[in-house]
């Protein structure tokens, strides 16, 4: 048998010199290594069975509390959502953004489920939405018609009206308990709408004696002080008898031109007939119209009294035509 060659046998001890050595210095390493891994799963192990790992309630990106479990966080949020009452098909939300994630944690950092509700509740608002159903009264309308043989300013009901009715359907949004917004998303009619029908008098009044035009005497009472000269003065109107808070009406149907107080004859009320009629109705103590207001024959327009230069209750009426006082004894009936 041929053997290497002397100097080939010393390279091959050599090598394998430098092969153990190597072995010596690097196996305690790998040994460390393993080791090292080991211990770290170990300490995973450790960590996850001691709960050392969390979930964090996370609102608007900022992280608010931690709880040790998932489930605890998940019960939170439930929780978090019955807090307020809300109708059984409303849909329950948060204003803002709320996440949960998962944490390592030390077991002092982690808070119990009943003082987590204490601090998440003031920290996120919870908001609801439903569609609801709502039956609601419509209003009706009132035609009105001229008829030329109605004198002016009265009027007649051809047809009385009626409401109708319709169903709306609301979407509802709140926040915390409480109602921030309503907006009708659908409607249904279900009974229609009946319109009054009134006829108003278009006929032009003549203010003159004899002529066909007639007013009601605004209060029952008897005149206590006629129209005419008293005690050296002309007293352009008739007193009639009335008690303080008695009814007053309108003579005739028109249109409400002056209300307020007028020296002398304390709170009046002057009503324009058309035609250049007005009728003016003093010493009042209460007035129930206003300027521009329509009004028809024997409405009521304010209570008798005592205002202005007046020795007792009792109403002041005057028929004034073309802005000239006349005797209200030829147009009363």
């Amino acid at each position: 048998m041929t053997g290497l060659p002397t100097q080939d046998r010393g390279k091959q001890r050599v090598v394998g010199i430098i092969a153990f050595i190597v072995f010596l210095v690097l196996a305690p390493a790998i040994c460390l290594i393993a080791d090292g891994n080991s211990r770290t799963v170990l300490l995973e192990e450790r960590l996850s069975d001691s709960g050392i790992k969390g979930v964090a309630v996370i609102v608007d990106g900022e992280e608010k509390l931690v709880l040790k479990s998932r489930a605890e966080a998940e019960n939170l949020i439930t929780w978090l959502k019955t807090v307020y009452p809300a109708e059984p098909d409303a849909v329950v939300g948060f204003k803002e953004t709320v996440e949960l994630t998962e944490v390592i944690i030390s077991g002092r950092e982690a808070v119990d489920f009943d003082t987590a509700k204490s601090l998440i509740q003031p920290l996120v608002t919870v908001t609801f939405s439903f569609r609801v159903a709502v039956r609601e009264e419509v209003p009706f309308l009132v035609e009105v018609r001229k008829d030329s043989q109605l004198p002016r300013g009265e009027q007649k009901v051809v047809r009385k009206g009626a409401p109708g009715e319709k169903i709306v359907t609301y979407q509802v949004t709140g926040e915390n308990g409480l109602e921030t917004g309503r907006v009708a998303v659908a409607e249904e009619m279900v009974q229609e709408v009946v319109p009054a029908v009134v006829t108003r008098g278009s006929q032009v009044m003549l203010a003159s004696r004899g002529s066909v035009v007639r007013l009601y005497q605004p209060v029952p009472g008897g005149v206590i002080s006629p129209y005419g000269w008293r005690d050296g003065r002309m007293h352009e109107g008739v007193d009639l008898a009335a008690g303080v808070g008695s009814p007053v009406v309108a003579a005739a149907g028109g249109t409400v031109t002056n209300t307020g107080w007028e020296d002398g004859y304390g709170k009046i009320v002057e009503i324009s007939h058309g035609g250049g009629l007005v009728t003016r109705y003093a010493h009042l103590s209460s007035i129930k119209v206003s300027v521009g207001q329509a009004v028809s024959e024997r409405e009521l327009i304010g209570l008798a009294g005592a205002t202005g230069n007046a020795s007792g209750p009792h109403l002041h009426f005057e028929v004034i035509v073309n802005g000239r006082q006349r005797n209200p004894a030829g147009y009363i009936f």
